[in-house]
């Protein structure tokens, strides 16, 4: 590549990052205009159902261009983890506090817990806008139940999304490639999700230990588990 082509390509890769960012924003005045549809509904819940598919896929499309920008600084504009001591009890509030009505709306608990005190040190940002995005997943696969918790295991603080769903598919799996790319995950979802938590995961990194996300299907709930280990 010539350097006039070099220059080419990285105003477009900037510009595109500026167009994610202005569309970022739109969609986040979208979620606005459907909370406040939300808290104006009547008693009755009519068209509850629809308003919350409305907020899972803006929500989900917003924690994908969110994901997008963080990527994008990380690896190409010297971007650093801000890490901090997270109380992860006080995060898994704020998931739970976040997600919890739009959850109700399909009839699906939600549940947070800590098996103990735990504290993590790592980029709160961006890892509550990972669980905030599998938790967000669960409105289309959950039947009634999500659990979100935390724990500390072999020196890594563990950060779990459980549901009573069908669980993940076999394909998905038997991968832990980082590479994003059509995926049988569930219902033919692109797999983006859980490509920026791969992502995000191994950007932490811990006296040569690096974060990394498992996937299970023998979850506290019967179904799914995402596990999002940091060191």
């Amino acid at each position: 590549m010539n350097a006039v082509a070099e220059v080419e390509d990285a105003m477009f890769v900037d510009v595109m990052a500026c167009a994610v960012h202005d569309i970022k924003n739109s969609i986040g005045l979208l979620l606005d205009s459907a909370d406040d549809v939300a808290a104006a509904m009547s008693a009755n819940g009519v068209g509850e159902h629809q308003l919350g598919s409305l907020q899972c896929e803006a929500r989900r499309i917003n924690y994908d261009l969110m994901h997008l920008l963080g990527l994008y600084k990380a690896e190409r504009a010297g971007f650093r983890l801000h890490a901090e001591v997270v109380n992860c009890e006080e995060l898994l509030e704020e998931v739970h506090a976040f997600n919890v009505e739009l959850l109700a709306r399909r009839g699906i608990t939600l549940h947070a817990h800590c098996r103990s005190a735990v504290e993590g040190f790592f980029d709160r940002e961006l890892v509550r806008g990972v669980v905030n995005s599998i938790v967000n997943n669960a409105f289309k696969h959950a039947i009634s139940r999500v659990e979100i918790g935390c724990e500390v295991h072999d020196g890594y603080t563990v950060l779990s999304v459980d549901d009573d769903g069908a669980g993940y598919a076999p394909k998905l799996l038997a991968t832990n490639d980082l590479a994003p790319g059509p995926s049988n995950y569930r219902s033919g979802n692109t797999g983006l999700g859980l490509f920026f938590a791969r992502r995000i995961a191994a950007l932490h990194e811990h006296r040569g230990r690096h974060g990394r996300v498992a996937l299970g299907n023998e979850s506290n709930c019967g179904g799914g588990r995402f596990e999002l280990w940091l060191p």
